[in-house]
């Protein structure tokens, strides 16, 4: 499994400036009349709010309990609203969280990723896997390629799981590629590089390497 610290995959990290919380949670007009639009009482209208602002810094849904409180309230006091609706546990019904999370998708023009993100991470990681094979490379790459195409990032592990797939079955096709084309002096070239002489602490190969 890769680190997801060596990625380029988004999560909350640490504490917040009051200029990165500006810059990131605060509301525009137009996504304060969507809120207003779609959701109805304060504790919807937050849920909305406080499902749309970090799906549009993450690239994905986390779950309400997982937004840091400094951002929860600064979303909270962008709406107006006090210290305990920044603090409810939000609409819990998953019929509703469904519709909100379907609404914040139309308003940003994005899919999830069962639309299509599989298929992306393949054509990404199969480009990608001819010139690199650091996992954590890879998961970067296809999260890059998936928010180009505006859609939501799937769980890290389950990222994590499928370019490990398919990372292995291209490199072993990469090595059945190169094993087809190799004559007989080439791979006696390249079996003595595994040998270990006497004055030599490390073998040719891992010289070479």
């Amino acid at each position: 499994m890769a680190s997801i610290d060596r990625t380029a995959y988004p999560r909350f990290r640490g504490q917040f400036t009051d200029a990165e919380l500006a810059a990131n949670f605060t509301l525009s007009e137009d996504e304060n009349a969507f809120v207003r639009r779609y959701a109805h009482g304060e504790v919807g209208r937050f849920s909305l709010a406080i499902g749309l602002k970090p799906r549009q810094f993450l690239g994905y849904f986390p779950a309400l309990e997982d937004a840091p409180d400094q951002i929860r309230r600064h979303v909270a006091n962008v709406l107006g609203f006090d210290e305990e609706t920044a603090l409810v546990d939000g609409i819990a019904r998953p019929a509703t969280v469904h519709r909100y999370r379907e609404a914040i998708r139309k308003h940003l023009g994005s899919r999830p990723f069962s639309r299509g993100g599989r298929e992306v991470v393949i054509r990404t990681v199969h480009r990608a896997a001819q010139v690199m094979s650091d996992p954590a490379d890879l998961i970067s790459a296809s999260v890059e390629a998936l928010v180009k195409e505006g859609i939501e990032l799937p769980a890290f592990n389950n990222l994590d799981r499928l370019i490990g797939n398919l990372r292995q079955s291209i490199h072993e096709e990469i090595y059945r590629q190169i094993d087809a084309a190799l004559i007989g002096a080439q791979r006696r070239v390249l079996d003595a590089m595994l040998d270990h002489t006497a004055e030599h602490h490390l073998n040719r190969f891992s010289r070479l390497k």
